[in-house]
């Protein structure tokens, strides 16, 4: 019983941190919707605060580790380093 309730615990997580980048993603798309300023601007705030909330929430759910390898594989900045190891790997062959 206890182990069901860890991967319940994790699956939850795991869905909270992906719904987290889909509001992330969001932020991009609100600015081009046809509505006002305000409700741009309010849209924006929301989606910035529930995606923060669900990603520490669910960071808590399934650990330090996981949370820290999922940030990186949405980041752009860590998409460099992947691309260079994979190039050498494929190059030392």
């Amino acid at each position: 019983m206890k182990n069901n309730w860890k991967k319940y615990l994790y699956r939850t997580g795991i869905t909270l941190i992906v719904l987290s980048t889909v509001l992330w993603i969001l932020l991009v798309v609100i600015p081009f919707l046809p509505l006002t300023n305000h409700q741009k601007a309010l849209g924006i705030s929301l989606s910035l605060l529930v995606a923060e909330i669900f990603f520490w929430i669910g960071a808590i759910l399934v650990g330090k580790e996981v949370a820290g390898k999922m940030r990186r594989f949405f980041l752009p900045r860590y998409w460099k380093d992947k691309f260079t190891k994979k190039r050498e790997k494929s190059s030392e062959h």
